[in-house]
């Protein structure tokens, strides 16, 4: 019987580590770790989002990959959460009014 149990306990490592790295312990089972989406088996980096799941939009002053860089925007721009600084006008206008709710919506090619 303990034979077994150390058995299971060194196949549900093996099967921990040989994932993909971006996968975390929660609740009992392995999803992706925050900052991170799962598409197609894969865990993915979320761009302009953050959180879990890639919930929460990124803050003011911030975009791209988990929303780590930051804008220094000049007096006619505007930061976009995926882009960085932008121009105010037809960009501006386009994420203000932006019908995505949230990153899976679309696919980066």
């Amino acid at each position: 019987m303990e034979t077994i149990s150390i058995a299971l306990i060194i196949f549900q490592l093996m099967q921990v580590f040989t994932m993909d790295q971006h996968r975390c312990p929660k609740d009992g089972t392995v999803e992706c770790c925050s900052g991170y989406y799962e598409l197609e088996n894969r865990c993915i980096e979320c761009f302009g989002w953050v959180g879990f799941n890639c919930s929460t939009p990124c803050t003011t002053g911030r975009y791209g990959y988990q929303c780590k860089a930051s804008c220094h925007c000049k007096d006619n721009e505007v930061c976009n959460r995926f882009q960085g600084c932008i121009s105010i006008g037809v960009h501006h206008y386009r994420e203000m009014c932006n019908p995505w709710k949230n990153q899976k919506d679309f696919k980066l090619v």
